[in-house]
């Protein structure tokens, strides 16, 4: 087999269909007839990392049981499609799950390690019988455990580096790279996870929620692949979220900053953190759908840049606002770091310009701290605490554009005249490109219906998208 690397990332809502296993296997077998040695990184199955984020609060009262039960049903029943003997293959993880359950709950409470291992037993079961099925296929493949494979940077706090953990992905910062993963002799397909790793300790770790493209990239960089496949469950990258409008637009082909920039503010399509890889190796990345696989989808590389002035809207949701009286650099740097222990994500820093602060609440091991509680942290801070005020449930729409043109002008005289729904804020960036509404949470799309008819679908330039949400449906049914 040739080592002309390709990467393919299936997502969960790939793997957890027999019918979409029956594609996969297609569309390995035609990378390996077209000279590619396919590399797969596979999540969890859909919805079974919700279920490990829950089983985990079940075991420190010791009702975990079952809620296992429970996913190894809906393992057992894919197994069974798949014919395949899902008891037999899978009987050792579960046993790894339950015992650190039962850790969990003899000493009541939560370590950000055994989050990390028992979240991690969603790939480690959806990629043992992905390989097995490939096999039984007649295609030869090999199961790596993606622990031995990547290895993490040290976190900022105990928190984040077991649950949102970034790998080195340069070769040349990688010496044991070659040594871990040296398939000179082995001609096998492999197949792995995405969403884990192992700390310089061994510890296992995680790469984020939804961390699986970030796998996929930091694979593809390390082999120095022809290309990267991210197969989800619409055909590519869209103007906005197409399961909530489905007006949005295909965007055909877009660059890696433009991709990263729609990713960081919320297009779940792609994670941001999986850009900087592929990026860095120049290696193109492909869009696709499981579901639609004769869709061309999108293409996301250093030569496809999207020329049209606004290329599309992002959303992020269920955000914590953070407002204050300007402070001096350190100062906001302090309270971020503060937030940031606290299980905080930051989404938007106007904290200098206009006393604004957005983060995302991402600590699923304790609720989010109320005012009163952050308050008390922040008595040794009365700078701070004096002027803050808190307000939660609230959303951020963000329209990503060219840096140059008066696209963000004629958004903002649009937005003054629309007088049935009320926006929060409004933080225009002209230089970068980006235009972003805060809102409530109840009003988010709403908001981004407007701003996604004022942008798009009133624009002249429409026609450089690719067909519409609807009209792909259309078209398949």
């Amino acid at each position: 087999m040739s080592d002309k690397w390709i990467v393919l990332k299936f997502g969960g809502s790939s793997v957890v269909e027999p019918r979409h296993w029956l594609t996969i296997a297609s569309q390995i077998k035609h990378k390996i007839e077209l000279g590619y040695r396919p590399f797969l990184v596979l999540s969890a199955l859909k919805n079974v990392s919700n279920l490990l984020e829950g089983l985990i609060h079940q075991a420190v009262s010791g009702v975990y049981q079952a809620p296992i039960s429970r996913i190894k049903e809906l393992h057992y029943q894919l197994a069974a499609n798949l014919n395949l003997e899902g008891e037999q293959l899978l009987t050792f993880w579960f046993s790894k799950l339950s015992a650190v359950c039962g850790e969990i709950h003899r000493q009541g409470y939560i370590e950000p390690k055994q989050h990390a291992k028992v979240l991690a037993m969603g790939e480690l079961l959806s990629s043992t019988l992905g390989a097995a099925y490939l096999n039984q296929q007649g295609i030869d493949t090999h199961w790596k455990d993606a622990r031995q494979l990547l290895v993490s940077k040290n976190g900022s706090d105990t928190y984040h580096h077991f649950t949102d953990a970034q790998c080195y992905y340069e070769a040349e910062s990688e010496p044991l790279w070659g040594h871990r993963l040296n398939f000179a002799d082995d001609q096998h397909v492999i197949v792995t996870q995405g969403f884990i790793a192992s700390d310089e300790q061994g510890e296992t770790v995680l790469l984020g929620r939804e961390g699986s493209d970030t796998s996929a990239a930091y694979f593809g960089a390390l082999l120095a692949a022809s290309r990267i496949e991210i197969w989800t469950d619409v055909p590519g990258v869209f103007t906005y979220n197409p399961n909530l409008l489905a007006e949005a637009r295909q965007i055909p082909h877009l660059g890696y900053q433009q991709a990263r920039r729609l990713a960081k503010f919320g297009a779940k399509v792609l994670h941001p953190r999986a850009i900087a890889p592929a990026e860095y190796a120049a290696i193109p990345v492909l869009v696709r759908s499981t579901r639609h696989p004769k869709l061309k989808g999108s293409l996301i590389s250093s030569s496809q840049l999207f020329k049209r002035d606004v290329i599309g809207l992002a959303s992020e949701t269920e955000l914590t606002r953070f407002q204050l009286q300007t402070l001096n650099e350190a100062e906001g740097a302090r309270f971020i770091e503060l937030l940031t222990e606290q299980g905080y994500n930051l989404i938007l820093d106007a904290i200098n310009a206009q006393g604004e602060l957005l983060m995302s609440y991402a600590n699923s091991d304790s609720p989010e701290p109320q005012k009163a509680q952050l308050m008390a942290l922040l008595k040794y801070h009365p700078e701070i605490q004096k002027s803050l005020n808190i307000s939660y449930k609230q959303a951020l729409i963000t329209v990503i554009g060219q840096q140059e043109g008066a696209w963000i002008d004629n958004l903002s005289r649009s937005l003054s005249k629309q007088t049935t729904l009320n926006s929060q804020a409004q933080f225009a960036y002209p230089q970068l490109g980006r235009f972003s509404l805060l809102c409530t949470h109840q009003q988010c799309l709403l908001w981004a219906k407007y701003l996604h008819q004022q942008s798009i679908e009133n624009n002249p330039e429409a026609d450089d998208f690719g067909p519409s949400w609807k009209e792909i449906v259309q078209s398949v049914e």
